[in-house]
């Protein structure tokens, strides 16, 4: 390849190519974001809800639990505005408004048996001793207060509770965030 170095050229040339795929591609991501922000305003987001426990709302569709303080709003498959401005509020089709307390987000819990200690939040929902996490086990209603259990994690997103000799399907771990 002429006088240049062993390398040069080709290297260069590869760098400029990948530098412009990835302009493109953050371009075009840009692109999408813009289109997409312009069809809801900031800080709102439309949900479909099912009620879960008392106080307790579930997206599936957005893999989030929503916590809210009093709301007795019977819902399954409801949808509502979550609105994360000014005070954070679950705003139902029928108008009624309930305060959020605080989202959590699915994550990925490593695979395997780990020792834990829980307690009840609400009917299916426990959360892990000295943390923000929660346990999604719908149809399970055993009492725990800080009780050591066994979770069993058969994939990274679901698994099996052990706790109290009695065993409860665990449906998705969920983490606090900020929203």
């Amino acid at each position: 390849m002429g006088n240049a170095p062993e390398g040069t050229r080709e290297d260069a040339a590869a760098l400029e190519r990948f530098t412009g795929d990835h302009m493109q591609r953050t371009l075009l991501a840009l692109i999408f974001l813009l289109l997409s922000a312009s069809t809801c305003p900031a800080g709102q987001h439309p949900v479909t809800v099912t009620r879960t426990s008392d106080d307790f709302y579930a997206a599936f569709d957005r893999d989030i639990l929503i916590k809210t303080r009093f709301c007795s709003v019977r819902a399954f498959q409801e949808r509502a505005l979550l609105r994360s401005d000014r005070f954070g509020e679950l705003v139902f089709t029928n108008g009624t408004r309930c305060t959020v307390d605080t989202v959590y987000a699915r994550k990925r819990l490593r695979r395997g048996i780990h020792k834990v200690t829980v307690t009840r939040e609400g009917e299916g929902l426990y959360r892990l001793a000295g943390s923000e996490t929660l346990l999604f086990a719908s149809r399970c209603s055993t009492l725990a207060l800080r009780d050591e259990a066994v979770l069993e994690m058969q994939d990274s997103l679901s698994g099996m509770l052990h706790l109290h000799g009695g065993t409860c399907r665990v449906e998705g771990v969920f983490e606090a965030i900020s929203y």
